[in-house]
């Protein structure tokens, strides 16, 4: 699927602080990047499993330090990431979102929040997360971290189907074997000569 359907599938969801829970903190380290970096990353390290509806949601909680990126004329300093999976692009922020950018002016802390949807139908395995912090200025693109990591996504199977597949399974067996002793037997006769047809008038 590309990325344009999966960016439609992908809600984002922006909150002030960052959440607590079940993740835990992965401090990111400054040297050699230029004047902003992804100052700690919060991302599930247990495996997720699907919701009700079909799809493994999980968040990603960033906090941005701006160190010395200037701003725009009106003092704001913009910012957008880049979502990858796998090293295919997943969702571009300045792209796909209607907002774009996000400010963060010189010298302050950013935190961002963001939560993902995949459809379970996709392949249940380990995703190779990449995010990129890019400095956005005069229309000028300008990365200034990245950060990785990995997902987990377990599917859980529904033991109600498996039964039920598992009952009609047995059933079939049962006939087949039933039929195959009948015919044995001499209960049931197969026989191969052609009937044949009769025309009334």
């Amino acid at each position: 699927m590309n990325s344009k359907s999966l960016s439609v599938l992908t809600s984002i969801f922006l909150a002030v602080n960052i959440l607590n829970g079940a993740s835990s903190p992965h401090l990111m380290n400054p040297h050699g990047v230029k004047c902003a970096y992804i100052a700690e990353v919060y991302y599930p390290e247990s495996e997720i499993y699907q919701t009700s509806g079909n799809v493994w949601n999980f968040t990603v909680d960033l906090t941005v330090q701006n160190v010395n990126c200037s701003g725009d004329a009106s003092g704001q300093t913009s910012f957008f990431f880049k979502f990858y999976r796998n090293e295919e692009i997943w969702w571009n922020e300045y792209n796909d979102s209607t907002y774009k950018v996000w400010q963060c002016n010189t010298g302050r802390i950013q935190q961002r929040s963001y939560r993902f949807l995949i459809p379970t139908w996709m392949d249940p395995k380990n995703y190779d997360c990449k995010i990129e912090l890019y400095w956005y200025h005069e229309d000028i693109f300008d990365l200034q971290d990245v950060t990785c990591f990995t997902i987990t996504c377990v599917l859980l199977l529904d033991l109600r189907h498996q039964f039920v597949v598992a009952y009609l399974s047995i059933y079939s067996f049962v006939i087949i074997i039933l039929s195959l002793y009948l015919v044995a037997t001499g209960r049931i006769k197969i026989s191969a000569k052609r009937r044949k047809s009769m025309l009334c008038i």
